[in-house]
C-alpha cells in the first residue's frame, strides 16, 4: 500500500512525495508494485544525495534517459514515432551523436552572444514593464523562445519562433496530462485524440523548419547540427528520429532557462533585500548593453543569485533514467529495464552540504564559480550533463541582471505556487506580477 501511495504521489504532488520518501526511507529507495497477483512491475529506484549521484554517473553506459514524451501510442502514429531522441540512447552511440549536434553550444560560441542576447531581450522586457499585470510564466517562456530560437537555432522571425516554440511546449504539456496515460482512445473530444493531432502538427511544422537549412554547414546552428547528424558509420538516421531530436532540443532549450529564470525571479520578489544588493553590484560594475559574457561571469553576487535559484528550484525536479542491462549502483542490484530517478531538488537541499537549506542565500556561493558536479545536479551530470548548461547560466544571468536594472517586479501571486513535473518544474497556474510602483522587487 505504501508503494502504491508513493506511485500515485509522484503524479499528484511530486515534490512533496520525494521529500516524504527521503525523510522516511533514506537515500536509496526501491518501489515494487504488484497488481492483482500478476508478476510485479520492474522496481523503480529513487536515489538521493551526492554519493548516490556519483555512483549513478559512473554507470552511464548501463543507463539511458527515458523518452521525453512519455505517452506511448500505436506504432504508426506520429506521437509514437517522434517520442524518442538521441538522449534515449546509451553508451558510444549517445556520445557520438552528442558530440555532433552540441557543437554550437560550446563555450567559445556562447562568449560571442552576450551583446546580441541583450538586444533581443530588451524590447521584450521593456514591453512587460508597460503592462498593468502579466503572467511571469508566459513572459519568461516568450522571452526564452525569442532569444534561443534566434541565437541557437538561427530563426530571427520572432512571430514564427513563438508559434513553433509554443506548439512544442504544448505538446510536451499534453504528454503529462493524467487522462492521456489512462484513456488512450483516438476519439474526437478526448484529450488523447488532441495529443495525437498535436504531434502531427508539430512534426509538420518542424519538417518545414529544418528543411530550410538543408545545404548549410553542419555546425551553423542547432538546426543544421540535428539535420546532419550520423551514426558511427556515417549513416543518416531516420527522419522521424531526426524530428524527435529537434523537438526535444527545442523543448529543453525553452524550458531549462525560462523556468530557471522564473523561479529566480520569484525568489528575488520574496527577498527584496537580496535584489537590492544585486542592484548595487550591477551599478558598481557599470552593467549595460555592452557588458560581455566574461564581465557577467565576474559578478560574484549575480553568480550566487543564479546558482541559489537553481539550487532551490532546479528546472527539472527529477532526472528519469532506465537501465539497459543488469547493473549495480553502489550495493544495489538493478535489473535491466528498471526505472531510476535522481532528484536534484532533494540533493540540493541536503543540510549536510547546504546549511539552512530552505533559505535563499546567495552568499553561500561566495568564491564558487562552478558547483560540485555531484552535490549540484540542476543540469544533470557526467556525459548526460545538459549540453546547454553554460548557455542557460549566461542567459539567466542576463535576464536577472536586466530585470533588476530595469526596476523590479511586484509578485501578485502570494503563498506557495503549486507545480507539476512535466518533466520540468512547471507552475500549475499563471504566476501574476506587475511592474513595481516603488521601483524595487517586492
Amino acid at each position: 500500500m505504501a508503494a502504491l501511495k508513493a506511485f500515485l504521489g509522484f503524479y499528484t504532488s511530486p515534490m512533496d512525495t520525494a521529500s516524504r520518501i527521503l525523510r522516511k526511507y533514506g537515500n536509496a529507495v526501491s518501489i515494487t508494485l504488484p497488481f492483482f497477483g500478476k508478476k510485479p512491475l520492474p522496481d523503480a529506484f529513487i536515489f538521493f544525495g551526492a554519493e548516490n549521484n556519483r555512483q549513478v554517473y559512473a554507470k552511464w553506459d548501463d543507463l539511458r534517459m527515458t523518452a521525453l514524451w512519455p505517452i506511448s501510442a500505436k506504432p504508426d502514429t506520429v506521437q509514437q514515432r517522434i517520442r524518442h531522441n538521441y538522449m534515449c540512447l546509451s553508451g558510444r552511440t549517445h556520445r557520438d551523436i552528442a558530440n555532433q549536434i552540441e557543437a554550437p553550444l560550446n563555450r567559445g560560441q556562447i562568449k560571442k552572444l552576450s551583446v546580441e542576447m541583450y538586444a533581443i531581450m530588451k524590447p521584450v522586457i521593456d514591453k512587460a514593464f508597460t503592462e498593468d499585470t502579466f503572467d511571469l510564466v508566459k513572459f519568461h517562456k516568450d522571452l526564452s523562445i525569442q532569444c534561443i530560437f534566434n541565437l541557437l537555432f538561427g530563426e530571427p522571425d520572432a512571430e514564427r519562433a513563438l508559434r513553433i516554440g509554443h506548439m512544442v511546449d504544448e505538446l510536451n504539456l499534453s504528454n503529462y496530462v493524467k487522462a492521456n496515460r489512462i484513456l488512450k482512445l483516438d476519439i474526437p473530444g478526448l484529450p488523447f485524440h488532441d495529443l495525437l493531432r498535436q504531434a502531427e502538427a508539430v512534426k509538420e511544422e518542424l519538417t518545414r523548419w529544418i528543411g530550410e537549412v538543408e545545404g548549410l554547414p553542419a555546425n551553423t546552428n542547432l538546426r543544421t547540427s540535428v539535420l546532419n547528424m550520423t551514426d558511427s558509420d556515417g549513416q543518416a538516421f531516420s527522419f522521424d528520429f531526426t524530428i524527435g531530436c529537434l523537438g526535444s532540443m527545442v523543448w529543453a532549450a525553452i524550458d531549462t532557462p525560462s523556468l530557471g529564470s522564473l523561479w529566480t525571479t520569484v525568489h528575488l520578489s520574496r527577498h527584496p533585500e537580496i535584489a537590492e544588493k544585486l542592484r548595487d553590484e550591477l551599478k558598481a560594475a557599470g552593467f549595460s548593453e555592452k557588458t560581455s559574457t566574461e564581465e557577467l561571469n565576474k559578478l560574484p553576487y549575480l553568480n550566487g543569485v543564479v546558482l541559489e535559484g537553481l539550487r532551490l528550484s532546479p528546472p527539472g525536479a527529477f532526472i528519469p533514467l532506465k537501465s539497459v542491462r543488469d547493473t549495480v549502483i553502489g550495493s544495489v542490484k538493478i535489473p535491466a529495464n528498471t526505472a531510476i530517478y535522481l532528484c536534484p531538488r532533494e540533493t540540493q537541499r541536503d543540510p549536510a552540504i547546504y546549511p539552512d537549506p530552505e533559505v535563499f542565500r546567495p552568499e553561500r556561493w561566495a568564491g564558487i564559480q562552478s558547483p560540485d558536479a555531484y552535490e549540484f545536479i540542476a543540469f544533470s551530470g557526467g556525459v548526460r550533463r545538459c549540453p546547454g548548461a553554460s548557455f542557460a547560466t549566461i542567459y539567466m544571468k542576463m535576464v536577472i541582471a536586466m530585470l533588476v536594472e530595469r526596476g523590479g517586479l511586484e509578485l501578485l501571486t502570494r503563498g506557495p505556487i503549486p507545480v507539476r513535473s512535466a518533466p520540468a518544474m512547471e507552475p500549475l497556474k499563471p504566476v501574476m506580477a506587475r511592474p513595481s510602483a516603488s521601483g524595487h522587487f517586492c
